[in-house]
């Protein structure tokens, strides 16, 4: 019995367990009507198959992962986030944790769910007599949400276990750590085929389900943190060329609630805010119930005042008066004036919010700008130093960020003449700029190389490690990596 125990604390024995049963469900993306139906039952039809890969995709909304808990995790540790909570938040703001910090663990138990998950619809649906087209569709979904994971999880943790079939026991939940390239190897095999196989556009009941568009982006991004510069600029430039996404004319209606899924947004994480809910609009402003902007602000997340995005930021930039904040005029007119040591977020607006953690702003995974802003960064490496579409490319996100033409020039906002390194720097500033509160950042930092001098030039230590802690009960439970296999400084 105490053998067993051990294992059950294993995210990979969970899994398994959870990828052994299928979620069962109805309604595109709202997937909180389910139940759990043996898999030596399933697979036998096209809604078989169908309702596999929304469950796959009912991950994305769980508490753990877009809920709430992965911003904790790519957030928190960022010059640009700060928090006024408890000590264990405080411990992923200071970057001094430890491996049995609950947040960690729940987020690659999710990230570990979700390809399990994704492994039962790759498994099992080309068992199916279905339609072929939608058939090649749907294991490529699934096989870019298995992607997407392996991504993060390599970012976040490194070398990490790497299953790519349904676990059915308890021996093939000791896997080893994978190599960081083959990881990489692997996520890019599966992007490759996505891409190929997911249709360009969706519509009616499919909206938010990714597409090739959303695959091409993704793989462009894989390139460019594995500096393939090369590839990164000629797979963003294809999502460029495809004329399916384009800015909007203005920032904030990126993020309107009642203009979900629009030319810009790529993919985005489909909330409803009344069966699936997340805690960004209300955990990230201040204000209470006299805030505009959500339900009850309670500033869980904060701008770090001594942040490039608080210090730095031309205030008379359109983009940062909607992104961050000291006052707001409050529901019954008055101003409300914000603790200057925990200035507000306000991105994520919902109006229409009925509690903390029930808004139904989409937050965005890809979006237009990435593709511009990896091919700028990626053809100005590749051509040694930046080119005329380079400059366009990062002008046309700047431009916009002031309320300007996006494809006009403007002299008083473009870029022009600066050396590679000057271009890089700039680009990714412009990144932090653009995608305040959308995960990136951390990712940001860790690629270049400059996560450690970043936090420590606002005030923070220097970090015990590079990069997050294999969890403890991981470590416990899994023998093939065991107490000495854990990531250097922790």
């Amino acid at each position: 019995m105490k053998k067993i125990k051990s294992y059950l604390r294993s995210p990979l024995l969970v899994l398994g367990l959870l990828s052994g049963c299928l979620v069962s469900c109805h309604d595109q993306l709202k997937e909180e009507v389910f139940s759990f139906v043996g898999a030596i039952n399933y697979w036998k039809t096209e809604a078989d198959a169908t309702a596999g890969v929304l469950g796959a995709y009912e991950s994305f909304l769980n508490n753990n992962y877009f809920g709430r808990f992965y911003f904790e995790l790519t957030e928190l540790p960022t010059d640009f986030t700060t928090i006024n909570r408890n000590d264990t938040f405080q411990q992923l703001d200071r970057w001094d944790l430890l491996a049995n910090h609950p947040f960690v663990l729940q987020v690659w138990n999710i990230m570990y769910e979700q390809i399990g998950r994704a492994n039962g619809v790759i498994q099992n649906v080309p068992k199916i007599t279905m339609d072929a087209t939608k058939q090649k569709s749907i294991i490529a979904e699934a096989k870019f949400i298995r992607a997407f994971d392996f991504f993060n999880i390599v970012r976040l943790w490194g070398a990490a276990p790497m299953p790519l079939q349904v676990v059915e026991g308890v021996s093939t939940t000791q896997l080893p750590r994978t190599s960081v390239d083959s990881l990489y190897i692997q996520i890019e095999k599966d992007l490759k085929e996505a891409e190929a196989d997911l249709p360009a556009t969706r519509t009616g009941a499919e909206v938010g389900r990714v597409t090739s568009g959303a695959a091409k982006t993704l793989l462009a991004w894989v390139y460019l943190t594995q500096k393939k510069w090369p590839l990164a600029s000629a797979k963003a430039q294809e999502v460029i060329a495809g004329n399916q996404y384009r800015l909007l004319p203005k920032f904030d209606d990126v993020f309107s609630v009642s203009n979900k899924n629009n030319a810009e947004t790529i993919f985005s994480i489909q909330f409803d805010g009344t069966t699936r809910g997340h805690a960004l609009s209300s955990f990230s402003n201040a204000g209470g119930t006299n805030n505009p902007y959500c339900f009850q602000g309670v500033n869980v997340y904060s701008v770090d005042p001594k942040s490039d995005i608080w210090t730095k930021w031309d205030r008379n930039e359109y983009r940062r008066n909607f992104t961050v904040y000291s006052s707001v005029r409050g529901k019954n007119g008055n101003m409300i004036t914000v603790d200057p040591n925990f200035p507000s977020f306000g991105k994520y607006r919902c109006p229409a919010e009925i509690g903390i953690n029930n808004s139904f702003v989409n937050p965005p995974v890809l979006r237009y700008p990435d593709a511009l802003l990896i091919f700028a960064e990626a053809e100005a490496q590749a051509k040694g130093g930046p080119t005329a579409a380079a400059y366009d490319a990062i002008n046309q996100v700047r431009r916009r960020a002031y309320n300007l033409p996006s494809n006009t020039p403007d002299a008083t906002v473009d870029l022009k003449n600066l050396s590679l390194q000057a271009f890089t720097d700039a680009v990714i500033e412009e990144r932090g700029y653009e995608f305040v509160m959308e995960c990136h950042r951390i990712y940001d930092l860790l690629r270049t190389g400059t996560f450690k001098t970043k936090i420590q030039s606002i005030g923070k230590a220097a970090p015990r490690g590079s990069i997050y802690p294999i969890p403890q009960s991981e470590l416990d439970a899994n023998t093939r990596i065991g107490i000495n296999g854990q990531n250097p400084g922790w």
